[in-house]
């Protein structure tokens, strides 16, 4: 096991902050990295020894810091693991980059920015956060978030209001890939999503950047059938895709098996039907329809792909690698205390968030001398505790060996029993 110092210096040059904000940042970055049932500014301040105000004003007055420091840190994460980019799952391609939306439950409604949204689930109160996460090497790297801002925020602090999708088209058009991927090819990249941001306006803003997409569809979304893929008379224009694979019934039902990435590998088949049509204000795409076979009630999902030559296989192993992005939604929010946050200024949320994703990305890096056995989220942290605890066992052995150790750790006890 290493010592504390050596966590503590490892951890303070991966943050590679300002030298004023380094013992700060170091420690509230380190309560996140530590198991606990809530990541608060009490469990900040228990863990550290110090006030809990110093993290406070951190978190309100300096989430600029947060910001860069993600940043920096998804950057300089991203090329250590672009160094030996392989292909994902045998595909064409080598760098995913999946968008998705998160979100962060309030329990009141008076803190800035909290809305009540619907989430896909039902409706909840809080702050939604439309995530921008590379997959590289296996390993997912997150950018630094969208926050989607309410009309209320944005008319209070001068702002514009844009709409999540509108947000989305602007991040990624600004998005400079090469910033974290050295030495890659634009057409190595592919862009998944789900039918939440089935927007033509995204699609058209991803193979403006050269990418390649699968994204899943709207029922209601506008495609035309191309006749010498169909072999049959082309279609009387644009038709919904629910329509359009109910009138082109000739096409065949095939069998895909896919094989889960856990521990246990598991078998999935679904059974598909795919052609080469025509996405409406977008150009030649791919059009899939596939379903879980052998399961009652399943749902039928329509995706898109700009790559014409892959299998429909290979397309739904590409939008199953969006499932990651699901987990590291779960992951933050079990273990890194992603919604432990009771402040009622946005800027402390938006640098807690910030924070949150540092700390997801340190525990899955290199971390100095970390057993080959702790490969999951949650046993880094054990070994995080485990060298904090060992540095509070040391801290404690120095002190009773000190001149009247004992005596004095002994009154000190009992000025706290008695406090």
């Amino acid at each position: 096991m290493i010592r504390f110092h050596v966590l503590r210096n490892w951890v303070t040059k991966e943050l590679n902050v300002k030298k004023r904000f380094q013992i700060i940042c170091f420690w509230y970055v380190l309560s996140l990295m530590v198991e606990s049932r809530k990541h608060s500014l009490d469990f900040a301040a228990q863990t550290s020894g110090k006030d809990k105000s110093q993290f406070s004003r951190l978190l309100k007055n300096h989430s600029d810091v947060a910001v860069l420091t993600l940043k920096d840190l998804s950057k300089r994460e991203a090329k250590k693991w672009s160094k030996a980019l392989k292909v994902l799952e045998s595909l064409p391609w080598k760098v995913a980059v999946i968008i998705d939306q998160t979100g962060q439950g309030r329990s009141s409604l008076h803190s800035q920015n909290v809305q009540k949204l619907n989430h896909g689930q039902g409706y909840f109160v809080g702050h939604q956060w439309t995530n921008i996460v590379l997959l590289v090497a296996g390993l997912i790297i997150p950018l630094p978030p969208i926050p989607f801002y309410s009309r209320k925020y944005c008319k209070e602090n001068n702002l514009v209001y844009k709409s999540e999708h509108v947000r989305v088209i602007e991040y990624l058009q600004a998005l400079d890939l090469g910033e974290y991927i050295e030495d890659y090819h634009p057409e190595e990249v592919i862009a998944l999503a789900d039918s939440g941001y089935d927007d033509k306006r995204i699609q058209k803003a991803i193979l403006d950047k050269g990418w390649h997409f699968v994204v899943a569809l709207k029922k209601k979304r506008s495609v035309k059938s191309n006749a010498e893929q169909l072999k049959t008379k082309p279609s009387k224009g644009w038709s919904q895709i629910q329509a359009f694979f109910k009138a082109h019934r000739r096409l065949a039902w095939e069998t895909a098996r896919l094989f889960t990435n856990g521990a246990k590998k598991r078998r999935k088949e679904f059974r598909i039907r795919h052609t080469i049509g025509w996405l409406k204000s977008v150009g030649q795409v791919q059009l899939v329809c596939s379903e879980r076979k052998n399961a009652p009630g399943g749902e039928r999902k329509y995706l898109a792909c700009s790559h014409l030559t892959i299998s429909p296989r290979q397309i739904l192993i590409a939008y199953s690698l969006r499932w990651r992005v699901e987990l590291f939604h779960k992951s933050i929010k079990m273990h890194l205390g992603f919604e432990h946050v009771s402040a009622v200024s946005f800027d402390s949320v938006v640098a807690h968030v910030h924070w949150v994703y540092c700390a997801y990305i340190l525990l899955q890096s290199q971390i100095p001398a970390v057993p080959a056995t702790a490969q999951t989220l949650y046993e880094r942290q054990q070994y995080v505790m485990s060298v904090l605890d060992h540095k509070e066992k040391a801290s404690l052995l120095q002190r009773l060996t000190q001149i009247n150790g004992p005596g004095n750790l002994k009154a000190e006890l009992k000025r706290a029993l008695a406090a």
